[in-house]
């Protein structure tokens, strides 16, 4: 029987990723005899049996009649698949991806399953927003995800649409945005919602203004003014019966760790609406950077006025911009060793945006009004298999972990994710704020989450007795913050 309250967690015996299309190396009875390839694919069998774990349709388990997710999808249902695709690239490695993006072998089972389970009727929508400058293309080729939706396809006989809902693309030069291009975008368009009581900024110690994902400040702050928080959100999303977040296990500078709550912010239209964190230090209502960095303030000044003018510049802005730079980090000190835009345990901001938008995204009907009761299905499968360490969540360092966790609550998975990664998750503030949150009340508290680590069938009950099996580094500035 489905319960929301429990996590399951596979492991593989080898690290690393099949290639696209990533059939099954193994023949399973529920699956069509044409789905077998010959390239060994441990992870799907990784997800298979983390789903098993669950008791999913247990009475079936095994059989031709195996429908894991059939209490999750129904026939006729139209179904989004939410993967992690922030950035086809590593920051300072751009040959490396694995690390960063959630990749197609695990992506392949959730579309094979929630294919099973539409019987045929439906719609299965493979949807995300990466970040600005990512190239989709490079993204798409790296994981061979068009060559995996088109397999699905073929098999399921239910085409498997990808979408970049973004709706433009950014040209930066030297790390210097110079212009945009205009993108399709969501093809259902988007959604205000507006959250008039309720937000998780509601009593928020910060008095400073919000920076969100631009140079463009005000905007940010006219759609949170007051008691009113607003948000554009993806219309394919709002109509959506059910969501599948595939997210990756990694870090993250600003909270800590990024899994199925953080990859929410990729079912938003306009991210300029998203609060990132407040200008300043937490004595003068800030929380961008901690009251021990004096020069916070300067550099806000310097930096500010710098983009400004290189703004002006166009296209020309990549030649002050290779001068501009390399004395700003002489000066400042670089990103990577030093806290800025809210790179820290200390921001009190980008929670509670992502608590806000899992409950937007939960509760709000087709039109983006907000309702008393859910509009939707969730369920959580996190791509642990090479996972990523350290300046996350754009260079992050790989790691091998080989995991596969799966569950029915967003919460539940990144809080049993933040603990097998040797976090305490309750000092995280987006999983301590999400099972404290009253606009959406989590299913169960900390410690009544039954963690099953597959192959033992008996549970860990709660947090605290379950074992670090992939410690993560963390992003330096988060370093003796968070550990168990």
């Amino acid at each position: 029987m489905y319960d929301a309250s429990s996590v399951a967690m596979a492991r593989t015996a080898k690290t690393g990723y099949p290639p696209a299309p990533c059939d099954p190396s193994e023949r399973f009875p529920e699956l069509p005899p044409a789905a077998c390839g010959r390239a060994s694919n441990e992870v799907y069998g990784a997800v298979r049996r983390a789903l098993a774990a669950l008791g999913l349709d247990g009475g079936n388990a095994g059989t031709p009649s195996w429908n894991p997710l059939g209490e999750v999808v129904h026939p006729g249902d139209t179904v989004l698949v939410k993967p992690n695709f922030v950035c086809g690239r590593r920051e300072s490695r751009p040959g490396e991806w694995r690390q960063i993006v959630t990749d197609s072998a695990v992506l392949r089972p959730v579309l094979d399953y929630a294919a099973i389970a539409l019987q045929g009727r439906g719609r299965i929508l493979l949807a995300d927003s990466p970040q600005g400058d990512s190239d989709f293309g490079l993204l798409a080729e790296r994981t061979g995800v068009r060559e995996m939706c088109r397999r699905v396809s073929s098999l399921a006989g239910i085409s498997v649409e990808i979408i970049d809902l973004r709706r433009e693309t950014l040209t930066v030069h030297r790390g210097v945005v110079t212009g945009t291009r205009p993108l399709s975008g969501d093809p259902a368009g988007y959604r205000m919602c507006r959250l008039t009581h309720g937000s998780h900024f509601d009593g928020a110690p910060g008095t400073a203004r919000f920076y969100g994902a631009s140079y463009d400040a005000s905007e940010t702050n006219s759609a949170h003014a007051g008691d009113a928080h607003s948000y554009e959100v993806s219309a394919t999303a709002l109509a959506a019966d059910v969501i599948l977040s595939v997210p990756k296990l990694k870090t993250h500078k600003k909270c800590g760790m990024t899994g199925a709550l953080k990859g929410l912010v990729g079912l938003t239209g306009n991210k300029n609406l998203l609060p990132h964190y407040r200008f300043g230090a937490p004595p003068d209502g800030g929380d961008q950077f901690p009251p021990t960095r004096g020069a916070g303030s300067i550099e806000n000044w310097f930096v500010g006025a710098g983009k400004a003018a290189l703004r002006r510049c166009g296209p020309l802005a990549s030649l002050p911009a290779g001068i501009l730079k390399p004395i700003a980090y002489m000066i400042f000190g670089r990103t990577d060793k030093v806290v800025r835009s809210g790179n820290w345990p200390g921001n009190d901001t980008i929670w509670r945006t992502v608590l806000d938008l899992a409950a937007i995204l939960t509760l709000a009907d087709r039109e983006g009004v907000i309702r008393d009761v859910p509009q939707r299905r969730f369920f959580c499968v996190c791509d642990g298999i090479v996972a990523g360490e350290g300046n996350g969540p754009l260079d992050a360092e790989a790691v091998d972990a080989g995991l596969v966790i799966a569950g029915g609550s967003p919460l539940c998975v990144d809080a049993v994710c933040a603990s097998i990664c040797g976090f305490d998750p309750m000092l995280l503030p987006i999983v301590r704020g999400g099972f404290g949150s009253a606009l959406l009340p989590p299913p169960c508290g900390p410690g009544d989450i039954a963690t099953l680590i597959e192959p033992s069938p008996e549970p860990v009950r709660g947090l605290d007795g379950l074992p670090v099996i992939a410690a993560l580094r963390p992003h330096f500035a988060w370093t003796g913050a968070t550990r168990r």
